[in-house]
């Protein structure tokens, strides 16, 4: 089980899709320059896309923009990905653009933002994307773009964090059984047998504009569970990764 939004605040904006790249670079920009008056430098980000090809472009496109950038993924050699490791770890760039490859078992300490610039296809990847922020007790924030064709699980994750406020961890849960219940709520949804599920309203999930305040999840929430070190080198079974 994962219960990472126990303090991950988290905000969801709907763009389309040729405007997410511009929309991600303007929102680093302006967190780089809010963090530069103050003499320090943008907080550690991952930005999460769909495919291989795409974290290479968006870490070309910020580097052009000044802000530092490395790529992390499938197709890359398992030298290349350390060499990316290490440079985010050492400071030498403060975004990682990741496929899922780095949502699982990447246990990096002070990871402040985590972006979806492609929402995920699954509703525990989203949960295990999130996780790479607000670890060993620090907060942490999320940002999530999402389009038309991701309604259903931004439907998912607005009624996870309304039971999340309301108290209840297992929101979040994650696993075989909670994959195999979501498979199957998919499935109801896309063949019509059911509702697409609830957004619950009242739920808090816009950060602060300058990003200086985290908002601290619901009572009851667990503690996020330390990562495991680490599957991130391992094999792709996904082309597309």
């Amino acid at each position: 089980m994962s219960v990472p939004t126990a303090n991950v605040a988290q905000h969801l904006e709907k763009l389309v899709d040729a405007q997410k790249v511009d929309r991600l670079c303007e929102l680093l920009l302006e967190e780089k320059a809010e963090a530069e008056k103050f003499g320090g430098s943008l907080p550690m980000t991952v930005v999460f896309v769909e495919r291989k090809a795409r974290a290479d472009e968006v870490m070309e496109l910020l580097n052009a923009e000044g802000v530092s950038a490395a790529a992390f993924h499938g197709g890359r050699s398992q030298q290349e990905r350390e060499a990316a490791l290490s440079d985010y770890k050492n400071g030498k760039c403060s975004v990682l653009c990741a496929t899922d490859v780095a949502a699982r078992g990447l246990d990096v300490k002070g990871i402040a933002h985590v972006v979806n610039l492609d929402m995920p296809r699954m509703f525990e990847d989203y949960v295990h994307r999130v996780g790479r922020t607000g670890r060993a007790g620090m907060t942490g924030r999320a940002t999530s773009f999402y389009t038309d064709r991701d309604s259903y699980i931004v439907a998912q994750v607005k009624r996870a964090l309304a039971e999340l406020e309301a108290g209840n961890a297992f929101a979040f849960a994650t696993g075989k059984e909670a994959r195999a219940k979501e498979r199957e709520a998919a499935k109801a949804w896309r063949e019509g047998r059911e509702e697409e599920p609830e957004a619950v309203g009242g739920v808090n999930i816009i950060v602060d504009e300058k990003f200086k305040h985290m908002k601290i999840g619901g009572a009851g929430a667990a503690e996020a569970p330390k990562g495991n070190a680490d599957d991130a080198f391992g094999s792709d079974d996904d082309d597309d990764w």
